[in-house]
């Protein structure tokens, strides 16, 4: 128990540290302070709500209810999301121009995606669901792509170990299972609820029809 209570310590240190450092104002907005607002805003614990959580079990009594998240302000109508991102230490670098302006112009779609090799999150998806919930909070739409397709085959990144091949029912599950998840977490309440519904979308409804012959005469040419 005190193992995992460690951990628990150790991950919930390491989501702060890699998602709040202090960031500059936004007009209209209160003064961005680096504190546990976003892990509230994706559903996760205050920082009083863990500590009591690691003292009640270290006692063995059981757990306090989660005190509710607080309130988060709105985010007000023509904020630039990039100008957002970068005010609270979530931008480091855009590849190409006209983003900036492209944002600025209207409603973007913005996608982030999400590999069924597991039948849960990691940290490493923390900072994108994130992003994804300020880009609706700007009245921009987020999309949430499962890997189905994706999922089926290695990845030639060039990483030290491809993705692990899983079963069909293994990867339906996977997908079923993140799918609530990210349902559950980018529809919750604060500050994105007024913007655009957020789509959870399966690479495989479109590429799973594809056949090699279809994949050689429309995409091969090109190569």
């Amino acid at each position: 128990t005190m193992r995992r209570l460690g951990g628990a310590r150790r991950l919930h240190r390491a989501a702060a540290a890699a998602t709040f450092r202090r960031p500059a104002e936004v007009p209209g907005l209160p003064p961005a302070r680096p504190t546990y607002a976003h892990l509230a805003l994706v559903g996760g614990a205050t920082r009083g709500h863990l500590r009591s959580v690691v003292t009640s079990a270290a006692a063995g009594s059981p757990a306090p209810t989660p005190p509710p998240a607080p309130p988060l302000a709105r985010v007000p109508p023509g904020t630039n999301i990039l100008t957002l991102l970068r005010s609270r230490g979530l931008l480091a670098d855009v590849a190409g121009e006209g983003l900036e302006a492209a944002a600025a112009a209207g409603p973007l779609p913005v996608y982030c995606g999400f590999d069924p090799t597991a039948p849960s999150l990691h940290l490493g998806n923390l900072l994108g669901i994130v992003v994804l919930t300020w880009f609706r909070a700007a009245g921009h739409t987020p999309v949430a792509l499962l890997g189905g397709a994706t999922g089926r085959v290695g990845d030639p990144s060039g990483r030290s170990a491809e993705r692990p091949v899983l079963g069909e029912a293994d990867l339906e599950a996977n997908i079923s299972s993140i799918r609530a998840i990210l349902e559950d977490l980018l529809t919750r309440p604060g500050p994105a609820e007024h913007g655009p519904p957020p789509l959870i979308l399966n690479n495989h409804d479109w590429f799973g029809g594809v056949s090699l012959l279809d994949f050689l005469r429309d995409v091969g040419k090109f190569a």
